[in-house]
């Protein structure tokens, strides 16, 4: 079918003006598409694409920056961060990092000091069981001593208390420990119950303290018990005193022989004395020849004889003289007399001896001193302590001196002879104690020469001593005596 020429040029206007309209709707919208929509879209899509480019690198930073703090918090000390540049986040890394290693510096000290503590603790713990051992084994040690063991402090507070010393005393530990010895230890001499020395108190000065074995105790239920005392202080280092430990023995059974023993020594003392007496007697008749001639074989024997009878009487006399000591009936007749006028009688006395050896017996005192004691006992000690000096000396000299101290007067005998060991020193003033030997040809004594001297002096108010003594050097023996004060003097 044909078209006509009216509707054809119809359709082909149509289809001119739709492409021409298109055309310029393509125009149009090219130009707003170009000039107006198009830079905002390709800027925007730009942008979200640099955004998720540069939010990937950021955010995956801080997503490691996450894990890794997450594991340092969990206590993973040994975890690095990982630091590539320079920026903020690199930066905040390298900060961690050394913040984590000065925090591990820092656990790795006090994970070491703590281990150093427990061990210090593991040891204190098995210091103190060890403490612990020792102390109950010391309490049981003490609890089973027979002697009261008190220990006391600087300021004579009693520390330490075992059941002995309860059962000498009479007071519990409770009501002991904490008090001041003076509440609990009570002591009086024996012979007159007069207060004695408080020894605890002079040692815990750092006194000298002199011995008394003639002392009693007076416990809570005031029956008094004859105790033998003794202390030692205990120091530290540096030699300060920090206390003592006294000790206690209930000696009344020792005193109860010790009183048989005096009796029978002063019985057997006085039965021996009379038949000594007489054989002396006896030899000295013969020597004079009250019975003929002596026949010369006989002369060496009788000699010796006398000798041996001499000893025996001296032997005698003195444990006679210790009896008495002991017992307190050795009497004392206190005067005055020069200290000058003694020596000369006692030198005088024993010259013949010094002289039969060729040794200087001599003083060198010149004072006026007057002395206030028993003088017969005062010539005794000083005899005693020439007549050692003689003994133990084969050259030289045994000198007398004397010199003031306060209200007492020092008289010395010095010699150049054998000398005293150490140890020998130590034993000088027990009963029946000697040093002479046998190889060194020494005459034997009693053995209780010095010993009755040394009570001599002390009854008399003085003491004797060693004042020095070396071997192959000498000896120095020194006694004490009161002098009369100044103006007080009777004698003329």
């Amino acid at each position: 079918m044909k078209l006509s020429k009216k509707l054809a040029a119809t359709i082909v206007s149509g289809v001119f003006l739709a492409v021409l309209a298109s055309l310029l709707i393509f125009i149009i919208f090219n130009y707003i598409w170009i000039r107006i929509l198009a830079p905002p879209i390709i800027i925007g899509i730009t942008s979200f694409v640099l955004w998720k480019i540069i939010a990937n690198l950021t955010v995956s930073k801080i997503i490691y920056f996450d894990d890794m703090t997450q594991k340092i918090a969990s206590g993973n000390l040994g975890t690095n961060i990982e630091v590539k540049g320079s920026d903020e986040l690199s930066i905040l890394g390298s900060n961690i990092n050394a913040l984590v290693k000065n925090l591990a510096s820092a656990y790795q000290s006090m994970a070491n000091s703590l281990g150093s503590e427990i061990k210090k603790g593991r040891e204190l713990s098995q210091t103190l069981k060890q403490i612990e051992r020792e102390k109950a084994r010391l309490e049981t040690l003490l609890s089973s001593i027979n002697d009261g063991v008190i220990g006391v402090d600087r300021s004579g507070k009693i520390m330490l208390f075992n059941m002995a010393a309860s059962k000498l005393t009479g007071f519990s530990s409770f009501e002991a420990i904490g008090a001041s010895y003076k509440s609990v230890l009570r002591f009086f001499h024996e012979k007159d119950n007069s207060p004695a020395p408080d020894f605890i108190w002079e040692a815990l000065s750092g006194g000298s303290v002199k011995r008394n074995d003639q002392l009693v105790m007076l416990p809570k239920s005031n029956q008094a018990i004859p105790v033998s005392q003794s202390i030692g202080v205990i120091t530290d280092q540096l030699g300060n005193i920090l206390g003592g430990v006294v000790v206690v023995r209930d000696v009344t059974y020792q005193r109860q022989l010790d009183k048989m023993k005096d009796e029978f020594v002063s019985v057997a003392s006085h039965e021996l004395r009379t038949p000594m007496t007489a054989i002396k007697g006896l030899l000295s008749m013969i020597f004079e020849g009250d019975f003929g001639q002596i026949n010369n074989d006989l002369k060496d024997p009788l000699k010796d004889v006398a000798t041996s009878t001499e000893r025996l009487i001296e032997l005698v006399n003195d444990m006679l003289d210790v009896s008495r000591i002991e017992s307190g009936r050795l009497k004392f007749t206190i005067t005055e007399a020069p200290l000058i006028e003694v020596i000369r009688e006692v030198t005088s006395l024993l010259e013949p001896l010094a002289n039969e050896k060729s040794i200087r017996l001599g003083s060198d005192y010149r004072g006026q001193a007057i002395i206030k004691a028993d003088i017969n006992k005062v010539k005794e000690i000083l005899n005693n302590l020439v007549g050692n000096a003689l003994k133990f000396t084969d050259t030289g000299s045994i000198t007398i001196s004397a010199e003031l101290n306060n209200n007492l007067i020092y008289v010395s005998v010095v010699d150049t002879g054998l000398g005293i060991s150490p140890e020998d020193q130590k034993k000088l003033f027990s009963k029946f104690s000697q040093i002479s030997t046998q190889e060194l040809g020494r005459p034997k004594g009693t053995g209780l020469g010095l010993y009755i001297s040394r009570e001599f002096a002390r009854k008399m108010g003085g003491d004797l001593w060693i004042a020095k003594s070396q071997l192959g050097q000498g000896s120095t023996f020194t006694f004490s005596v009161p002098l009369v004060p100044v103006g007080n003097s009777t004698h003329l």
